[in-house]
C-alpha cells in the first residue's frame, strides 16, 4: 500500500514539474520574442496602420486640463 501511494505521489510530482517547466520555457520564449520584436520596432520606428500614438504637450492649456 505504501509503495503504491509513494509511486502515485512521485508520478504526480514529476508530472507537475514537467508541466511547470514547460510553462516557464514557453513564457521565457515569449519574452525573448517580444524583446526581438521591440528591438526591431525601435530600429525601424515606422508607424503602421493600426498603431496607437500617444502625444504629450507642455502647453499651458494642456497643463490646465491635467490639473483641473
Amino acid at each position: 500500500m505504501k509503495k503504491t501511494l509513494i509511486s502515485i505521489t512521485a508520478v504526480i510530482v514529476i508530472a507537475f514539474l514537467g508541466y511547470r517547466g514547460t510553462e516557464i520555457y514557453q513564457f521565457a520564449n515569449g519574452v525573448r520574442e517580444d524583446a526581438i520584436r521591440m528591438e526591431q520596432f525601435r530600429l525601424n520606428k515606422k508607424i503602421q496602420n493600426g498603431d496607437i500614438i500617444f502625444q504629450t504637450s507642455q502647453s499651458s492649456q494642456s497643463k490646465e486640463i491635467l490639473y483641473d
